[in-house]
């Protein structure tokens, strides 16, 4: 047998062994990682779904479990609404430390010049 027939056959085993593995190894991150998913039985598989919230903030409660169905406008999580009844009582505790002041000025005397 020749040398020719041994290494050919070796390096098309070898290349093509490279080729599953990478295949492989890569296949979610090509399947599911277009921008448009399509499918043929109205079900869509995703490794993650980005989500984003109107505010900002500590997540104190989830929902949902992983691979849930869930409904358009159904909550997801509760937030965390400390920081902001924080900022709603200090706007409140300005108001009325105003109207106070408002309260005990001596009103203003129009005097023509």
């Amino acid at each position: 047998m020749s040398k020719r027939a041994i290494v050919v056959p070796l390096i098309v085993l070898v290349v093509a062994g490279l080729l599953f593995f990478v295949i492989n190894g890569r296949w979610t991150s090509w399947f599911g990682g277009r921008a448009e998913q399509e499918t043929e039985d109205a079900y869509v598989q995703a490794d993650m779904t980005p989500l984003s919230t109107r505010i900002s903030g500590t997540v104190r409660q989830m929902k949902v479990e992983d691979f849930d169905s869930v409904k358009a406008g159904q909550v997801l999580v509760r937030i965390d609404d400390a920081d902001y009844r924080a900022i709603v009582e200090e706007a409140k505790a300005g108001a009325d430390a105003e109207l106070l002041i408002q309260e005990h000025e001596p009103p203003e005397q129009n005097i023509p010049l």
